[in-house]
């Protein structure tokens, strides 16, 4: 089945079998095809690329703006051990769970993650000094 838009599916199981289907069903893709899923963590979604790769992300709205947080690394879902391609959901939908989490508190999970790094880094750089001037 070839795909000429980005188009939208509801229905398809978000576990490793199903992923894996998903992923052979649409292997002839010539765009970006996005799937929204409206289980357990509201937003959540996959996307798949032409190249067979996948990504999660999450789907959500700020100051009237739709924005999509990455959830997840891309990978390539036939390709992968289900072990492995278990493991990259599990990850996936608890990192979705935590934005979610953010989002209801009014917090941008972008921006949110910026700092974070931004705090991180410094924290390093902080480090580093303590260590020249020892």
């Amino acid at each position: 089945m070839t795909e000429r838009h980005s188009t939208r599916a509801r229905g398809i199981p978000f576990t490793v079998k199903g992923l894996q289907k998903f992923a052979r069903d649409y292997s002839k893709l010539t765009t970006a095809k996005r799937i929204q899923e409206g289980g357990d963590t509201k937003g959540f979604g996959v996307q798949l690329t032409p190249a067979g790769k996948m990504t999660l992300a999450l789907q959500y709205r700020k100051d009237g703006k739709r924005r999509f947080e990455k959830l997840s690394r891309a990978i390539n879902p036939i390709k992968a051990s289900d072990k492995e391609l278990g493991q990259w959901l599990r990850n996936a939908r608890k990192r979705g769970e935590e934005a979610r989490v953010l989002i209801d508190e009014g917090v941008d999970p972008k921006i949110e993650a910026k700092r974070m790094k931004a705090e991180k880094l410094r924290q390093r750089e902080l480090g580093t000094a303590r260590q020249l001037f020892r």
